[in-house]
């Protein structure tokens, strides 16, 4: 007799099963690879081509063999002094050789032949490019006297002895200890970073942009080149100071007014230096030099030959300690005096003009370093041993007592301008040096990097020459030295803490890359440099302090908001892979704990079909992954791993994928295989490491099952089985076209957990209501009847207090709902629903009926809902097409949503 339920299937073709006994349960088997015509027996792959049986692989090894060469390849990236970025030479290997190319060159021919011309044509091309590229400084003139000359500067002439005055000379001695201490140690860092491959312009700004990621670079690029910019004003100040006191007349009664007037005059005439050329300010910083020397000379000489400012040890005595007032302290004058040491970025600012940075910086720094702190402390002994306090011509009332004890006045008068001026000149040329490279690599708008554009052969920064000037000029109107040179202290510390910090950040990083030739460095002396950088500009004035670095975050959070598409290999990136790495390893030796399970998905889809389930990615990275899982998009390649044409093709589709997953938090895989189940085999055998991987996989419904080739829907199930035989969890989303991402959703989350899989799928009820999105959502939670399906009302309402328990017991929060009239004959119009589907169901009559029936509740209970999770049936030992009959009429007619299997490990529990 016929049943209602048997119809036959066009073009049916039975496919044979085999089923295996797992853990006492019976799982369809893995189909072979070599028996079925939809498999792939890997022994019967050939190379045959044209009848030949040469191997492919093996010409091909051939052919890659025939191209290498035990040289190194000098010149296959080329390298640009100007821009010092690689590019690569992709017709380093087909130019043809000219004539007279090898002419004195003596090679065995081929490819090492090419090598030698492509050397001789770069260093031809170098060396022409030398000429017109950069001045090209020795370490003596780029370096040694333009730091020696920003060091001895106006507060080596102009405050020294005040702070001898009030801070005595053992506390004087110890703020140049200190002072020296903190330039040192970030001088051994600066030579470490700069001896680590080739530098760029931009001194302290290319330092550390390059290693710490252009977000610290460009805040710290910013704040040095302003703090530069405001050096010119403090050092023209020195200068004018001077000149107010020595002049014998005035136009104006006002000193505020002087001060500006004369001040404006002397930037303006800078501006006019430093636009003539770099070669020009270089020359007159020898002569300047040359002065400074004799001006310090003759005040030594002077100290032994005056009356009045003779050797005392009385005097000496006097000065040992402290006299402070209640304006006047350590950290003020500390403050005062630590711009004095701040010329160590002197010949780094010019790094890009420099004949050889990586020799030149740390050797010229550290010998300027030297030096001046022989200067400093000798200086200020003397002062000491010299000079009382009090006093008209006192320590503390005059600024200009070294003039004094000089052989004569005009000397240390001289000293005083020649120090200022090319304090404020190496400045001047600094800040826009700096600024310059920042504009260069454009992670600014392009508004601000108008002011990067160079003239002339020497690329010099005119428009940034005049924005310094500006700055410059505007800062003359605060009037007092004293006022500014906090400012420029905090500025200075904070740029000298990021230099530390980059050494630190990269010798702690373990990256193979970080290769400093320069070893006389430790990390640790690097992170010390770090603290005190930051200890001593909150003592200094932690208002200001704390400004600097809300400027700073603002500037950095500014550039990250950016997304700059620029990779400099920052010491974060091997920090975090080494982070990443420690994890994993720890992780795949922990053993998974309910409390900590997580669900971490694998969504799964041949490679040109990706963009049928964007939705479903889309939900899943946004949505559903709130509980900080993992996500893999995996993407399967059906074809010949060795077809070039084919692998050629599927750049153009991974390009396209590319664009979709576009802001999306997944990692990409891809695979090539002859099917789509050895793809997805591959990927559930391969993808993750240790307990970093995916336990669910995510699958979107074969919409075209019942009339696509029967092959389709046998490897449709066959994933579900391979998924559920591999322990992994298994989702199948379906509608998720009609999901609606642009709203709140104020509905209904309906979970139909008709089994016990664990937990998985009440678990992925919750996590939705965890989202932003979802959380206004109200979850409801149906299950059947416990024990026997003709329960009376009040048993029901005793299964659905447990329920209730057993979900106040998970925390979860939720409304228990029981199904009701699961045993009752569907009504016919769902009957003849399911009957248009045209599948001979044969024996599953009985099932097939239970599932029309549930589809008919589940209908009327959620037929509004927002999103519908259903307990997926695992299909072991099924017809494949009844099968996925059964989940065809379950789903139809819903909107979003999703089939859930867990792999049967518990993920919820009660205790604590």
């Amino acid at each position: 007799m016929s049943s209602d339920f048997e119809f036959k299937r066009n073009n049916n073709v039975s496919s044979n099963s085999s089923y295996e006994q797992v853990n006492g349960e019976t799982y369809h088997s893995l189909p072979s690879l070599t028996s079925s015509s939809t498999r792939t027996d890997f022994s019967d792959i050939s190379f045959e081509e044209n009848g030949n049986s040469t191997s492919k692989r093996k010409d091909a090894m051939e052919s890659v063999l025939d191209n290498q060469d035990t040289l190194p390849l000098p010149t296959f990236y080329q390298t640009s002094r100007q821009s010092k970025k690689n590019v690569f030479n992709p017709d380093f290997f087909t130019n043809a050789p000219t004539k007279g190319d090898t002419a004195e060159i003596k090679t065995d021919g081929g490819i090492r032949a090419k090598i030698a011309q492509e050397i001789q044509k770069e260093e031809l091309l170098n060396k022409e490019k030398d000429k017109n590229e950069g001045y090209q400084f020795g370490t003596f003139k780029g370096v040694i006297i333009r730091s020696i000359l920003n060091i001895i500067g106006v507060i080596y002439f102009l405050r020294l002895g005040w702070i001898v005055g009030y801070s005595g000379v053992w506390i004087t001695s110890a703020i140049i200890v200190i002072s020296k201490t903190v330039t040192t140690i970030t001088t051994l860092s600066l030579s470490a970073i700069a001896t680590n491959g080739t530098i760029g312009s931009g001194g302290a700004y290319y330092l550390i942009s390059r290693n710490l990621g252009p977000n610290f670079g460009g805040a710290i690029g910013i704040v040095f080149s302003i703090a530069n910019a405001v050096s010119v004003t403090m050092y023209v100040f020195g200068i004018i100071e001077t000149l107010i006191e020595i002049l014998p007349w005035h136009f104006s009664d006002s000193v505020y007014v002087e001060t500006i007037v004369y001040s404006w005059v002397v930037i303006t005439i800078f501006l006019i230096v430093v636009i003539s050329g770099l070669d020009w300010v270089v020359k007159i910083e020898g002569l300047l030099l040359l002065i400074l020397a004799l001006s310090i000379l003759t005040w030594f000489i002077g100290t032994f030959t005056s009356d009045e400012y003779g050797y005392s040890k009385k005097t000496f005595t006097d000065n040992m300690g402290p006299e402070y007032t209640s304006s006047i302290t350590l950290f003020s004058q500390f403050s005062i005096f630590f711009p004095a040491v701040t010329g160590i970025m002197a010949g780094a600012n010019i790094s890009g003009d420099l004949k050889d940075a990586q020799k030149s910086i740390p050797s010229g720094t550290l010998q300027s370093i030297a030096y001046t702190s022989v200067i400093y402390m000798v200086t200020a002994w003397v002062l000491g041993a010299t000079v009382p306090r009090d006093g008209d011509h006192g320590l503390k009332n005059d600024y200009l007592v070294q003039g004094r004890q000089n052989l004569h006045e005009s000397f240390t008068l001289i000293g005083v301008f020649s120090a200022t001026a090319s304090s404020a000149l190496a400045v001047f040329i600094g800040a826009p040096k700096v600024f310059q490279a920042v504009c260069n690599d454009k992670i600014f708008p392009s508004k601000i990097n108008y002011f990067g554009k160079g003239s002339g052969q020497k690329n010099e920064p005119i428009r940034a020459y005049i924005l310094t000037y500006v700055i410059a000029m505007l800062c003359v109107l605060f009037g007092d030295l004293n006022a500014i040179a906090p400012i420029i202290t905090n500025f200075y510390l904070i740029s000298y803490g990021m230099v530390n910090y980059a050494c630190f950040s990269m010798s702690i990083s373990s990256s193979i890359g970080w290769r400093p030739s320069f070893k006389y460095y430790s990390k640790w002396t690097a992170l010390v440099g770090t603290i005190l950088c930051v200890v001593a500009m909150f003592f200094i004035d932690y208002i200001a302090s704390l400004i600097t670095f809300f400027i700073l975050g603002a500037i950095f959070k500014y550039l990250s908001l950016r997304d700059l598409d620029v990779n400099w290999g920052p010491a974060h990136d091997s920090q975090q892979y080494l982070t990443a790495l420690k994890g994993v390893q720890k992780l795949s030796k922990l053993k998974v704990h309910t409390k900590t399970y997580r669900p971490q998905f694998l969504l799964l889809s041949q490679m040109d079909r990706l963009e049928e389930k964007q939705s479903t990615v889309k939900f899943i990275s946004n949505d559903l992954k709130h509980g900080n899982g993992m996500f893999v998009v995996g993407q399967v390649i059906i074809g010949d791993k060795f077809d070039q044409e084919k692998n050629e093709s599927t750049e153009k589709i991974k390009y396209k994928n590319n664009k979709l997953l576009e802001g999306i938090s997944c990692f990409t895989q891809s695979a090539i295989s002859n099917t789509y189940y050895e793809g997805v085999y591959d990927f559930l055998s391969l993808t993750g490491l240790g307990n970093l991987k995916p336990n669910v996989i995510n699958l979107n419904f074969l919409e075209e099952w019942n009339s696509s080739r029967i092959v389709d829907s046998d490897e449709f199930v066959d994933i579900i089985n391979l998924g559920i035989q591999k322990k992994f969890g298994v989702t199948i989303f379906r509608n998720m076209e009609k999901m609606d991402f642009s709203q709140k959703h104020l509905g209904t989350i309906d979970v139909y957990w008709l089994s016990d899989d664990g937990g998985l799928t009440l678990l992925l009820g919750y996590l939705l209501t965890r989202h932003k999105q979802w959380k206004n959502s109200n979850l409801r939670v149906f299950s059947h009847n416990i024990g026997s399906e003709n329960q009376n009302v009040l048993e029901q309402n005793n299964t659905q207090n447990a329920v209730k328990e057993m979900l106040k017991g998970f925390r979860i929060e939720a409304e228990p709902k029981i199904l009701e009239g699961l045993l009752e004959e569907p009504s016919q119009k769902r009957t003849e629903k399911w009957k248009s589907l045209n599948i001979k169901v044969g024996r599953y009559k009985a099932r097939t009926k239970k599932f029309i029936k549930l589809s008919e509740v589940i209908l009327e209970n959620s037929r509004n809902a927002d999103f519908v999770i259903i307990s997926l049936t695992a299909p072991r030992n099924l017809d494949k097409l009844v099968y996925l009959s059964w989940l065809d009429i379950l789903s139809k007619d819903l909107g979003p949503m999703v089939f859930v299997r867990g792999n049967g490990q518990t993920v919820l529990t009660f205790q604590a």
